[in-house]
């Protein structure tokens, strides 16, 4: 019987030492955890389902970002010579997209969507 409380006691102490070692060791600065803001969480959900880049088949970019602690900004910059007609049609879909969004969070209490549209600035073509 004292065997076996020397063999236990020496297992408990092997844990905690384990455990303890195991806690003081940081982990990865990329494996450290991070809670999101709800806006913070929202920006990345909205960009990765309606955001637009700038091609040559689409002459227009759309982006969503935060504006302070209740406001998302759904951000469009296009070519003077884009039809206009799709990228207003573009940017009422994201828009009404992200109302969606936040409605079936439950956070259309607090958040809401703005619109930023502006031509991108082009230098002029010079030809010789």
């Amino acid at each position: 019987m004292n065997n076996f409380v020397r063999i236990c006691a020496a297992l408990l102490l092997s844990f905690y030492l384990q455990a303890g070692y195991a806690q003081s060791q940081a982990p990865k600065l990329g494996l450290q955890t991070y809670t999101p803001t709800r806006i913070e969480w929202l920006t990345v959900m909205l960009n990765s389902l309606f955001r637009k880049d700038l091609s040559t088949d689409s002459l227009f970019t759309l982006h969503f970002a935060s504006q302070g602690a209740d406001t998302l900004v759904v951000k469009v910059s296009f070519h003077p010579d884009t039809n206009r007609q799709l990228v207003n049609l573009t940017t009422q879909m994201a828009r009404e997209g992200a109302e969606r969004t936040i409605k079936s969070y439950g956070w259309d209490s607090w958040a809401r969507v703005i619109e930023q549209v502006e031509v991108l600035r082009v230098p002029p073509v010079t030809t010789r």
